[in-house]
């Protein structure tokens, strides 16, 4: 057992290492092609988008490695919300279908069975949500023609979620290995088998943690179905309810974004430099300071601020500590925080000090902004 413990974690070790260097190489690779005088408009796109999809496959790839250790160390918390399953399933269906099309994987139909009434269910969306993201992407690279389908149904006082491909199928001999920590069907012949073992491993960790259990059925040649069952703990059905998702994208085009007055408060110089070019791109007065010292300083010179931008771990004194300050002089100004810890632990933490909200590095545009649309302060 020892034995085989040893060379499971060897050959993990191998695979993150090619995992994280095949998309570093593109990144760094097609950066370097972009100062290129003699590219085209089209070509410097296409160079653009291999270097974002290889950014979002290095970014899902280090959040499995950190959220691996919190299950090892037993710090993988949960939260419990009311989740909407129809629009979740609708979402993700629209967000594959652009992946498909975007991939050039017309020859996959992507289908999916909701609920014909508006299902609630209280647990994680963000996990629940990842362990769907994780079999999809299994069920569209394992699958060179044919169909995806999945969904949620009811079934005998419990919630049967699923994931179904026609693809190349799993052999028995593997089903009961799936699930385990770093294990990986080795084929090298294959790039359909690259991949670091540890996906399948936190579905099932996170499935556990939310009282339920997972299972796969498959057979060479005729696909696979991974499914998985929930408790309906505090369920509730609704005819036709007003979509929040919706609601947060009216905000995010509300014009008077433009008008805000913003201090960014950040050590790292390039932090900054994007931050400031996101913002004044749309117009925004922007106000830099290099740590929370100033950045405290900056707010009681600028008192018409209408939002913060403050980062957590800086030399001297810290966000959490800028904050206090900033708060002692006014107690209703909005300050966001955004930082490279990533964990929901973080968050709550943040929460519960007085930010009025939480981002993670890399910031993402979209949620950028439509953080700031839900907390500026006018």
């Amino acid at each position: 057992d020892a034995k085989k413990a040893d060379k499971l974690k060897s050959s993990f070790l191998t695979n993150m290492s090619h995992e994280i260097r095949t998309p570093l190489n593109a990144i760094v690779g097609f950066s370097n092609l972009l100062s290129d005088n003699d590219i085209g408009i089209e070509q410097k796109q296409r160079y653009i988008d291999i270097i974002n999809e290889s950014n979002d496959s290095l970014l899902r790839l280090i959040d499995d490695i950190i959220d691996v250790s919190l299950m090892e160390s037993k710090q993988l918390a949960l939260s419990d919300s009311d989740i909407n399953l129809s629009v979740m399933l609708k979402n993700l269906e629209e967000t594959y279908k652009l992946i498909l099309e975007e991939k050039d994987h017309e020859n996959i139909l992507l289908t999916v069975e909701k609920p014909s009434e508006h299902l609630y269910f209280l647990g994680d969306a963000t996990r629940l949500r990842q362990v769907f993201i994780n079999l999809l992407d299994n069920a569209i690279r394992f699958t060179q023609n044919g169909s995806v389908t999945f969904g949620v149904r009811e079934e005998n006082e419990q919630l049967v979620f699923f994931v179904k491909d026609t693809g190349v199928g799993i052999e028995k001999k593997y089903h009961d290995k799936l699930f385990n920590r770093f294990f990986k069907i080795e084929k090298s012949s294959s790039k359909l088998f690259s991949g670091t073992g540890i996906g399948l491993y936190l579905c099932k960790s996170i499935i556990n943690l939310m009282g339920g259990d997972i299972r796969v059925e498959s057979e060479p040649g005729y696909g696979s179905m991974f499914s998985f069952t929930l408790p309906k703990k505090a369920f509730h059905k609704q005819k036709d309810p007003k979509s929040k998702v919706e609601e947060h994208h009216k905000k995010v085009e509300k014009p008077y974004l433009k008008a805000l007055k913003i201090l960014v408060v950040e050590d790292h110089p390039e932090s900054r430099e994007y931050l400031n070019k996101l913002l004044t791109n749309e117009n925004m007065e922007v106000l830099q300071a290099f740590d929370g010292k100033s950045g405290v300083e900056m707010f009681k010179a600028n008192p018409d601020i209408n939002l913060i931008l403050m980062d957590l771990k800086m030399p001297g004194m810290n966000g959490y500590e800028a904050l206090d300050e900033i708060k002692k002089k006014n107690k209703y100004i909005p300050v966001i925080a955004q930082t490279a810890f990533a964990t929901e632990k973080d968050n709550d933490r943040c929460m519960k000090a007085g930010f009025a909200g939480y981002i993670s590095k890399p910031i993402n545009k979209e949620v950028l902004f439509r953080l700031i649309s839900e907390t500026a302060y006018f």
